[in-house]
Order: C-alpha cells, then sequence, then structure tokens
C-alpha cells in the first residue's frame, strides 16, 4: 500500500533538498455437453487480448473520479468491518478480440495503492444483462493497471510461481484496452477468485471464502475478513477457530493448528510470498490474500492475491531476509522451534524445484517481447529499467535467502504488523498565489505567499516564513507548500495533482487516485531527508490557474491530517 507513496516522497524531498464486493456468482460455464470450459483460451499465457469499452463520457468520468475516502478506509475503528466496495457499476459495452458484447457492466476497482483516475484498474461483469452472456465461457474479468507495477510483468510471474508451487493460484496473461477510443495500454487480466476458482483447486466451491484486507488471526483483527461465499448467512466461527489455535503454548501449537489449517499447503504459501518479496501480503502485512476453508477437510488454504509489489527491493526494518513474519500466523511458526524447521525446510524445497532463474527470465524475455509494442508512451518511459529491476532481484534472491539459513539462527522477538487504523491529529488550511512550474526554480519557503495555518493536536505551528510552488515534476503536477519553523526546522505539504484536472474549481485531494498529499518534516541538523509526518485528505479550491510558465496559481487549501495507528 504504501510503495507508490514512498517513491513520491523521495521524489519531492529531491526538490526540497535543493533548497533545504460483491457475493460470489459463477463466472464460468461449467462444461457440460456442447458448452466446454473455454476459459483456458481467456488466460492463456501467450494471448494478449484487445479490449474495447465504450460508455458515456459522462459514466466514464464518474467512474474513474470515483475513490476511497482516507478518513472512511483508515479513520477510527477501521478493523471493526469489511472495508466492502465504494464503486458503482456502469452500463457500457464492450467488445473483446472482435466479439462484441452489450450491454454489460463495468466499474472501477482497487484499495488504495493502486487506485488512479487517469487509468483506473476495472472489472466486468459480461452476464449482468443477460445471465448466460459470457466470453469464451468467463463472465467476469479483472482488469489491473500495474500502477505499482511499471514493468507490467511482476503479477502473472508472481502468480506462475505459485501455481508452479502447487498453491491453489489465479490464472494471468495480459490485454490492451481502450474506453471510447481512448488507449489506455496495458492492463493485467487476472482471474477472480470466485466459485469457478475454487470448483478447479477444490473438491467443492461450497465452503466460505473470505478476503482478507489489513486482516488478521488474532483478537481484534478478524471483522474485516470479508465472506465473499455464503454470505447471506456469514459465519466466521472458523476463522475464530484460528485465532484459537494460535492461542496455545508451544508444546501444544502444532498440533492445534493441524486442526483447522492445512499445515503443508500454508508451509508452502508463507515460503512463495516470502521468496518472491510479496511484502504487501498476508506474511508480510496482513493484506491481499483469500483463505478458503474446504468443506470436505474443514482445513484452511490461502490463495494469493494483489501481487503487483513482488520482486522489488526495500527496508526489511530488521525482518529476516528469508521470511516475511509480520501476520500473527507466521511471527508464531517462524518463533516456534518446529514452525521454524518446517519453513525453512519448505523454502529450500522451493529453491531447488520452483525458483529457476532461467525459468523466470525466459518469462521475462517473452512478456516484454508480447506487450512491448502495446505499452503507451507513459508506460514505456520506465518499462525496460524496471523489468531490468525485476531481473536483478530474481538474479541475486537465491544468494541472499542462502546466506540467512545457513548462518548460525538469529534469536530475537520479530515484531507484529502493527495497526493500520489512523486517527486525525491535525489540519491545514491555506489561502495562496504563486506561478505555474515556480517549483523548477524556486523555493517552497520563500516564493509566492501562503497564509498556512498548520495544526497538529489544536497546537498550531508557528512559522516565520511560507511560501508555496507549482508546476510539473517527475511525479506530474504538485502543488508544494513550504513552513520554515526556525533556521533548521522546516515542514512541507505536497499536493500531487491530475493533469486532467489543472483548472479552476474544487478538487479532492487524498490519499486514492493521482491527487495524493503529504504532510513531511525535516530538522536540517539532525535528519539527512525529509521523513512522512502524516497523510492529508482535503479539498483543493483554484480561484485561478494556468498552465503556462508564469501563469497565475491562486486559491485554497483546507484538509485533515492523519498520522500514526491507534
Amino acid at each position: 500500500m504504501h510503495g507508490a507513496h514512498t517513491r513520491r516522497i523521495h521524489a519531492v524531498t529531491a526538490v526540497l533538498f535543493a533548497f533545504a464486493l460483491v457475493a460470489c456468482a459463477d463466472d464460468t460455464l461449467t462444461p457440460d455437453g456442447d458448452r466446454p470450459d473455454l476459459s483456458d483460451q481467456v488466460y492463456d499465457p501467450n494471448r494478449l487480448l484487445n479490449i474495447d469499452i465504450e460508455l458515456p463520457e459522462a459514466s466514464w468520468d464518474s467512474l474513474r473520479h470515483e475513490s476511497r475516502d482516507l478518513g472512511d478506509v483508515l479513520g477510527g475503528d477501521c478493523l471493526s468491518e469489511p472495508f466492502g466496495s465504494p464503486f458503482t457499476w456502469f452500463e457500457g459495452a464492450v467488445t473483446i478480440d472482435g466479439v462484441a458484447l452489450a450491454p454489460v457492466d463495468v466499474r472501477k476497482k482497487g484499495f488504495l495503492g493502486s487506485l488512479d483516475d487517469v487509468r483506473p484498474s476495472l472489472k466486468l461483469d459480461l452476464g449482468e444483462y443477460e445471465s448466460d452472456r459470457r466470453f469464451e465461457t468467463v463472465r467476469r474479468l479483472t482488469l489491473n493497471n500495474n500502477l505499482s507495477d511499471p514493468a507490467q510483468l511482476r503479477q502473472c510471474i508472481g502468480y506462475a510461481l505459485f501455481g508452479r508451487a502447487g498453491v491453489p493460484s489465479p490464472r494471468c496473461n495480459f490485454a490492451e484496452v481502450t474506453v471510447n477510443g481512448r488507449d489506455l495500454g496495458v492492463y493485467s487480466n487476472v482471474e477472480g477468485v470466485r466459485k469457478p476458482f475454487l470448483r478447479r483447486h477444490f473438491s467443492s466451491d461450497e465452503g466460505n471464502l473470505y478476503e482478507g484486507t489489513l486482516s488478521d488471526f488474532r483478537p481484534g483483527w478478524t471483522a474485516t475478513f470479508e465472506p465473499d461465499t455464503n454470505s447471506d448467512e456469514p459465519d466466521n466461527s472458523d476463522i475464530l477457530g484460528v485465532v484459537d489455535a494460535l492461542s496455545v503454548d508451544d508444546d501444544s501449537l502444532m498440533d492445534s493448528l493441524a486442526e483447522v489449517l492445512d499445515l503443508d499447503a500454508w508451509f508452502t504459501f508463507w515460503a512463495v510470498e516470502s521468496l518472491i518479496l510479496h511484502w504487501d501480503g498476508y506474511s508480510g502485512n496482513t493484506n491481499n490474500y483469500y483463505v478458503y476453508f474446504d468443506p470436505d477437510t474443514g482445513l484452511a488454504h490461502f490463495i494469493p492475491w494483489g501481487i503487483d509489489n513482488i520482486l522489488s527491493r526495500g527496508d526489511r526494518g530488521g525482518a529476516p531476509d528469508s521470511a516475511f513474519v509480520s501476520g500473527a500466523l507466521a511471527n508464531r511458526l517462524y518463533q516456534h522451534p518446529e514452525g521454524r524447521r518446517m519453513y525453512e525446510t519448505r523454502l529450500r524445497e522451493l529453491l531447488d524445484t520452483v525458483w529457476d532463474e532461467d525459468w523466470i527470465q525466459s518469462e521475462i524475455d517473452r512478456i516484454s517481447i508480447l506487450i512491448g509494442s502495446s505499452l503507451t508512451d507513459a508506460q514505456a518511459a520506465v518499462f525496460e529499467q524496471e523489468v531490468a529491476v525485476v531481473a536483478s532481484v530474481v538474479a541475486e534472491r537465491r544468494s541472499v535467502i542462502l546466506a540467512e539459513l545457513d548462518a548460525p539462527p538469529v534469536d530475537a522477538e520479530f515484531s507484529l504488523r502493527p495497526p493500520i487504523c489512523f486517527v486525525s491529529n491535525g489540519s491545514i488550511e491555506a489561502s495562496f498565489e504563486t506561478t505555474w512550474n515556480s517549483i523548477s526554480d524556486q523555493s517552497p519557503f520563500e516564493f509566492g505567499t501562503s497564509d498556512l495555518d498548520l495544526r497538529f493536536d489544536d497546537d498550531r505551528v508557528e512559522f516565520f516564513s511560507t511560501g508555496v510552488v507549482a508546476g510539473f515534476e517527475d511525479e506530474g503536477a504538485s502543488l508544494l507548500f513550504g513552513g520554515a519553523i526556525s533556521e533548521t526546522e522546516l515542514i512541507a505539504v505536497y499536493l500531487t495533482l491530475s493533469d486532467d484536472e489543472l483548472r479552476t474549481g474544487f478538487i479532492d485531494i487524498g490519499i486514492g487516485g493521482r491527487e495524493s498529499a503529504y504532510v513531511l518534516y525535516r530538522d536540517t541538523d539532525t535528519m539527512d531527508d525529509f521523513a512522512l509526518a502524516g497523510y492529508v485528505q482535503g479539498r483543493l479550491l483554484f480561484d485561478e490557474f494556468g498552465a503556462a510558465d508564469g501563469d497565475t496559481v491562486a486559491g485554497y487549501f483546507s484538509a485533515t491530517i492523519y498520522g500514526g495507528a491507534e
């Protein structure tokens, strides 16, 4: 969730340094007589689908600007219920590889990190208006915009690696998408985890399927599990059974877990998550996964989801290089002698059988050729560089893991993922005036005029100088307020703006979509870089705006600051 935001924060610090869900239904027609299951064709790894979507322009504008409010999602008691979907279905038409289908339903998708109002991730329901309408027996398509994966290929390679390890995993390929004739470039076409998926991997689809979003098997964290089957009469007693199984002492732990969890499948799932660096999955972030309770055995199985942030480097914060241990199940087992032995044995097995660098590189090469000519200019500008990052991480991953596994074991306590619920702890108000593209050569602490009123816990921050600059930079259109508290203490409020909303009028600013905002702080005597002091959710009003060099940009900004977890 935080990967894209971290990159944006790093980008703005360079500037500052210069100046100091719906219940499951059948998606796929099952083989019967003259109607064989053709879904393998839809997800053929060598196929690049061509998907043309038509919507009334007003519907498209409404769809793409729908978002999630940071305060509603992560504010207050955010672990009290499933997060649900705020998005609306819109009637439209779609043509897939020349096959026209209409009417169909289209909506936006995404939680926080993948939200975008120019290239939104999309869901298509081909059978909403005619129940047996399918494309090659598939009813629903999930099209991911790969916002967090400029290399475009992480999801398909990651799901394939899970599948090679024997983990039930979505099928994945690619689609070139247009909306009303606008080329949106390459999307990942990922199989949804619904009843047809369950039938392919388990003997029955009648068990309880839950989507885990910031959900964990510990007291107070189970209410966000969203039931995706049997949702008319949800019963999360099976989830609570895993919580209870984790509560026993070390001597009873393995036997207790074996009563509720397919341990063999779990260790494989956990090891693959760690192997591919899925930091935003269950074991790394209690996020982006499904859990299915097989009705034949009553045991839980984990299913991967949302793996667009894998195979990338990042600060492990003192956690092991060979294991993600932020989820309660992973954390407890990693610090249990038998649990760690079983995990590390499975990880070594996967290094020998599944982690094939030559195969992964061949997939990187194959996909690059398949989608290369279909990328938009913006996608193509960073594609090769990001693909090289993936290749280098793959090349070094084995040696990094083995170095830790072969070293003497470290006896240490590893932290669980902390609560995610943000608290409102401040506010911002500012009237301002500056000039466009002043961001390229003027100090945000001195240029322009701004009566920046910033408060933390109702205490007003006193500034001896303030300023504001605006313009285009690497992250896109930006507005940057600066305030100097003293000769060494600096605060910046950084807003990124969607290019198509650079106009007079109101703009909603927040963590969802391209319009994101942060408060940053630095003491130049003690800090080498600016640090995140809070996320911002609010509204920006341009009274006057021009996007040519030197044009006046003036208006008003009001927002709430969210920081820290409850």
